[in-house]
């Protein structure tokens, strides 16, 4: 008869998920001295390393990490403003000629047939949904490259 030991991966099932480990398994770990002792020195390990103390810092990692980070200069915050100022002013021109052609954007779909208005709403709206999820994947995309 062969005597074929489990793998390395049964022993450490059989010591720390015994639950998991088949029973031709677990009667041959009992029966066999090498294989309960690799057993055994898989749990001293595992019990030595819990036993260590958590390390601790001799500094203070975050304040060494802010003093690295570079700072917003007034040049950029000016930049920002910049930005937000001309998201406002074309939200406001946007706005300004919806109303100003108010008429007439409701006169185009009064004459016609609830038809052709709605493919072309569905089509606008489709086409916003697309833009708008490959906008959001890029993003993310962008913000995974940033965060590893």
């Amino acid at each position: 008869m062969k005597n074929v030991h489990p793998s390395d991966f049964d022993i450490q099932r059989f010591a720390f998920e015994l639950s998991d480990c088949k029973a031709e398994i677990v009667t041959h770990i009992n029966t066999c001295a090498t294989c309960k002792q690799k057993a055994d020195n898989y749990l001293s390990v595992s019990n030595s390393i819990k036993v260590q103390p958590e390390p601790v810092l001799e500094f203070d990692l975050s304040a060494l990490i802010l003093a690295q980070l570079p700072t917003m200069s007034k040049k950029e915050a000016a930049y920002n403003y910049f930005i937000y100022f001309l998201m406002a002013l074309s939200t406001l021109v946007v706005v300004a000629a919806i109303l100003y052609f108010k008429e007439a954007i409701v006169g185009l779909f009064a004459n016609t047939s609830a038809i052709p208005t709605s493919f072309i709403v569905s089509t606008c709206l489709l086409i916003l949904i697309v833009i708008g999820i490959d906008t959001f994947r890029s993003f993310h995309k962008k913000m995974n490259l940033l965060n590893y």
